[in-house]
């Protein structure tokens, strides 16, 4: 009887692990990527900062466009490791901005004050020293929220001279 008793609590056990198993391997992405926009906004601009920075450091200069060119960050692999970049397509959405006065950056145009305020609110939670302004008339302009105007060209401003890479 004890015996029997055992065996089931074993096989109960070897069920549940299964079952904890399962969830697991479902719901990775899920828990590795939260799913509000302005996180997934700010995850977008430092995925392709951080590409930008690794297309300076392999070619000595900032790439022209994020997509729809032979040169593109997305057509030369630099989203490859990057897990955000395989599940959304707004990739598209941002561009390259480069001028001679205030440099180059990463810009998502027209967007909406509601949007960018959620996007600073974002970087003030996760304590980042990240500053993005807009760009009007080729000047680059601090926002301040709360930001009422809409039609915003957000853009984060990438270094003149990006740092070389560390050796770990």
């Amino acid at each position: 009887m004890a015996t029997i008793f055992f065996s089931l609590l074993f096989l109960s056990f070897i069920l549940w692990f299964l079952v904890k198993l399962r969830y697991l391997r479902e719901n990775t992405v899920k828990q590795e990527l939260p799913n509000d926009e302005s996180t997934i906004l700010l995850g977008l601009f430092l995925s392709i900062s951080r590409a930008c920075l690794e297309y300076h450091r392999d070619r000595g200069l900032y790439p022209a466009v994020v997509s729809g060119a032979a040169d593109g960050l997305l057509e030369l692999g630099y989203f490859k490791e990057d897990p955000l970049a395989k599940m959304t397509s707004a990739m598209t959405l941002f561009s390259i901005i480069a001028t001679e006065t205030t440099g180059y950056g990463v810009c998502l145009a027209h967007t909406t004050s509601s949007m960018a305020n959620a996007l600073i609110e974002r970087i003030k939670t996760t304590n980042r020293d990240l500053v993005f302004v807009e760009m009007k008339n080729g000047q680059y302009l601090p926002l301040m929220p709360p930001i009422t105007h809409s039609d915003i060209n957000l853009v984060l401003p990438l270094p003149p001279r990006p740092l070389p890479r560390r050796i770990i």
